[in-house]
């Protein structure tokens, strides 16, 4: 097995590496040129939290979260969770100490 060759400032990724030397979550950062970070589950949570759930939404509402990450420089997938978790506090209430 070929060893991805992102590295940095105290890390190195110990991943398969698939295209052009780098794992398949490096080369996507160096295509999308952000600088290289260390990798963590699916979306950015740790993987052992990590889970995958398909979700039906209106194609309005993606072009909208789609349209302010863009403006908030951010991953969509930052602004799902946000999406999420924020409606997780409204109906049960009490769970995060608010």
């Amino acid at each position: 097995m070929t060893v991805c060759i992102a590295r940095g400032d105290g890390w190195v990724c110990e991943r398969e590496a698939k295209t052009k030397g780098f794992c398949s979550g490096h080369y996507q950062q160096v295509f999308r040129k952000k600088p290289l970070a260390p990798l963590k589950g699916e979306h950015g949570a740790p993987a052992e939290e990590s889970v995958h759930k398909a979700v039906r939404y209106p194609k309005s509402d993606a072009e909208a979260i789609a349209a302010l990450a863009k403006a908030r420089d951010l991953d969509e997938a930052v602004l799902y969770r946000e999406a999420v978790a924020q409606y997780l506090r409204r109906e049960k209430p009490g769970q995060d100490g608010g």
